[in-house]
């Protein structure tokens, strides 16, 4: 459909799908505008009121449909843009390459398989409102993009020149390195840019600067990959001729260099990696061989003469073994330490990782490794030289999140790690990616034992056995059976389990970890995890366990087998006020004690607070709860449930505790009316509302409560009470707040209720069936 933007006296027009999200919109609409997507506003007018479209939303939802006009606004900022290439730069750039111009950031089309459309090619100078690394490089980053994408030599030292030169930092290739390797705008680095536009001179400087000739964009694609698709054969041999190179690598999204060359008949491509024993048996995502996606004679005829006995042997599965595995004291060094520390890697072939302990202590007593890293997601390892010392032999093992560097004190030690390394490597990733190989995998999975998940924003410990739990036996999905499935959402179920060894009853939490990668949601899970182990409270969740597998994150929780209040709010549609007084003050000592360690938990909702055994509450789902977060250090992200967010949220100008008592306010109203206080299957009116609209009460709700929840609710967040202020207010006026603290009142509904309950609901989902 054809949409319209208008920016002041300008207007433009843009093809988009109804599911394009509002973050790739304003992508779109920098290229048009120059406008970088931080400093955009958008907004529509809708029912005669102008509508802000958050940035994490789809236009879906604001019932954008062909002809719409969409507003934008540049916010002013004090910080200066790095200048913009001009019209005649990127024509330059445009001529220099064999291919059709594609468009960045395809926003209203899915890419083919195979099709190479970088995001950044034409967008070479784009803010985006994601944290980048790039940053800090600005506007040598970019300026050095340019030097690359155009194959100016002395352009591009130059950059690193001026770049030293202005951080104060001596010119040393490891720093240049750091820096090369960085994404421009999170996406391309320069080694990407240069195999794009095949400029081998620039590819050729960028290997002796030591960047990383596996490292993969943030649209999945290696350097290599780059060059065999675009046909680029000198800068495919450079790449070839590096010790390290990652030949049979495939990314999420397409295969290897040599499925790559083969689809775009790139024959002396082919002949390139085959002499170079690329592998020709592997699948590409899609489940072609190279021979399978030839597309001329030539190729066509190359690839069976170099399937013979050699190759087979060499990669088949039944003469290729499993290499052995390894492990060792070496030296550590890092930017947090102040002294090089004494570590024990271990190569363990078994589960298919590259295992870090903190000592060989810690291996020898079956602590939890520090850092667990699969063999599948490791880019590079290489040998670092140092002019500093002669007696140390560094090297370095990088991921897409982490590079971590080791040195020894012999260079046959290094070198045999490095070896052993690759080694393994080579071998996971033939088998990770041929389909008769993945049985043998998962049933190496199904016997890991937990480790400790390799979290390299954080770098905490993911398990932690719970204080009642102290014999020191490890946990894992083997040590429970499941007796149902009682939940499930986006990346995961919850499962009501029995642990074999004392028959206790627990809620299994099973997350799938791809799923949370590509929805970019792992933080969140790691968030929920850390903040339910640092809290004890009578009223929230607790956690007993967390561990996991190479696919799944499992957390152990307390099982509550009456549900939550949306299964009560489903059958009795509202609650009276006095059970809705109870249930709500439990909520309000449990978001209490959040506060009080600064944490927000940004999604209350009647889904997510449970009610136990004994019919007390238990806040839930902590996926959304944020840590230190301040009235100075809001919390920014556009989430939580679209019925309950605040105002702020809607205007994208930061949550903090606030956010939580409107919250309150909102659960509260459902509790006596039956539904949420703005509520519309209209996304936009919804927004509206939330934003505009005053409350509205049914007759009969009790005054107390409407004065409360109209306090709760205030547009203006700095105007809402304090939780201890809700707690003084007369609505609350025959609560002991102690004795409730102290499970001393007793709950409204019985436990026989709560059986009807489930009766009932057992009987609604079989007629359902």
């Amino acid at each position: 459909m054809k949409i319209t933007i208008k920016f002041g006296d300008r207007v433009f027009e843009l093809n988009v799908e109804p599911n394009t999200k509002v973050k790739d919109l304003k992508d779109e609409v920098a290229r048009l505008t120059l406008v970088p997507p931080h400093l955009q506003k958008l907004s529509l007018i809708s029912s005669g009121a102008k509508v802000l479209l958050p940035t994490s939303s789809k236009i879906s939802l604001f019932n954008v449909h062909n002809g719409t006009e969409i507003f934008l606004e540049a916010k002013e900022t004090e910080n200066p843009i790095a200048p913009q290439p001009t019209q005649d730069d990127r024509k330059a750039v445009r001529s220099r390459t064999a291919q059709p111009v594609f468009n960045p950031a395809p926003v209203a089309h899915v890419q083919e398989r195979g099709s190479l459309t970088p995001s950044s090619v034409e967008k070479i100078i784009e803010h985006e409102e994601i944290e980048s690394p790039s940053v800090e490089y600005e506007p040598w980053l970019t300026q050095c993009v340019l030097a690359c994408q155009e194959g100016k030599v002395r352009d591009l030292f130059s950059v690193l020149k001026d770049y030293m030169r202005k951080r104060n930092m001596r010119v040393l290739v490891e720093d240049v390195t750091e820096f090369l390797n960085s994404p421009h705008n999170g996406k391309w680095s320069c080694i990407h840019f240069a195999c794009y536009m095949g400029h081998a001179n620039i590819v050729k400087e960028l290997i002796e600067l030591g960047v990383n000739c596996n490292i993969e964009t943030d649209d999945h694609w290696t350097p290599l990959q780059i060059a065999c698709y675009q046909g680029h054969k000198d800068c495919v041999e450079l790449l070839l001729n590096q010790p390290y190179i990652q030949i049979n690598k495939m990314t999420a999204e397409r295969g290897t260099g040599l499925h790559l060359s083969s689809l775009m008949g790139h024959t002396e491509i082919v002949r390139l990696l085959l002499d170079k024993r690329a592998t020709t048996k592997l699948e590409d995502p899609y489940g072609k061989t190279a021979l399978e996606l030839a597309t001329n004679i030539d190729i066509a005829e190359l690839i069976p003469k170099y399937i013979g006995e050699e190759l087979l042997e060499k990669y088949g599965q039944k003469n290729h073994e499993r290499p052995a595995g390894f492990n060792g004291e070496v030296y550590s060094i890092s930017s947090w330490q102040i002294n090089d520390k004494l570590v024990f890697l271990v190569i363990d072939t078994q589960n298919g990782t590259f295992i870090h302990y903190n000592n060989k202590n810690a291996y020898l007593e079956g602590i939890q490794p520090d850092i667990s890293i699969p063999f599948v997601d490791i880019q590079e390892v290489k040998s670092v030289t140092s002019t500093m010392s002669e007696d140390k032999f560094y090297f370095v093992v990088s991921t897409r999140d982490i590079t971590l560097k080791y040195y020894t004190n012999s260079k046959d030690k290094s070198a045999e790690w490095i070896t052993r390394l690759y080694e393994c490597i080579n071998f996971f990733h033939l088998y990770i990616h041929r389909p008769e190989n993945r049985e043998w995998l998962e049933n190496q999975e199904e016997n890991r034992i937990p480790i400790q998940m390799a979290s390299f924003e954080h770098r905490e410990s993911f398990e932690e056995e719970a204080v009642e739990y102290n014999e020191g036996r490890h946990i894992n999905e083997d040590s429970f059976d499941v007796v149902e499935e009682i939940g499930s959402g986006s990346f995961g179920h919850v499962y009501k389990v029995i642990k074999k060894d004392n028959q206790e009853i627990y809620a299994l939490k099973v997350l799938n970890k791809t799923m949370l990668k590509s929805q970019k949601q792992l933080k969140y899970a790691i968030a929920e995890c850390k903040i339910l182990k640092s809290i004890r409270h009578p009223f929230i969740i607790p956690i007993y366990w967390a561990f996991q597998t190479n696919r799944h994150l499992f957390m152990t929780l307390e099982y509550c087998p009456n549900g939550d209040l949306s299964l009560i709010l489903e059958h009795a549609h509202y609650l009276s006020t006095e059970i809705s007084k109870f249930y709500i003050a439990e909520t309000i000592l449990a978001i209490e004690h959040l506060h009080s360690m600064d944490i927000v938990y940004r999604d209350l909702k009647p889904q997510n607070i449970l009610v136990d055994e004994f019919g007390h509450i238990r806040l839930a789902d902590f996926g959304l709860a944020k840590e230190n977060v301040t009235e100075s250090n809001p919390a920014m992200s556009f989430c939580g449930s679209p019925a309950y967010l605040p105002p702020e949220l809607l205007a994208q100008t930061g949550a903090w505790k606030p956010a939580d008592v409107y919250c309150i306010g909102a659960n509260l109203y459902e509790m006596l009316v039956g539904q949420p206080p703005f509520y519309t299957e209209n996304i936009t009116v919804l927004y509206q509302r939330i934003s505009k609209s005053r409350i509205k009460f049914p007759e009969g709700i009790d005054p107390d409560a409407k004065d409360l929840i109209n306090l709760v609710m205030n547009k203006n967040p700095e105007e809402r009470p304090s939780i201890q202020q809700v707690k003084q207010h007369s609505f609350f006026r025959d609560i002991n707040w102690d004795d409730l603290f102290a499970k001393k009142i007793e709950p409204p509904i019985s436990q026989d209720d709560f059986k009807k309950l489930k009766v009932l609901k057992e009987k609604k989902k079989q007629k359902r069936q």
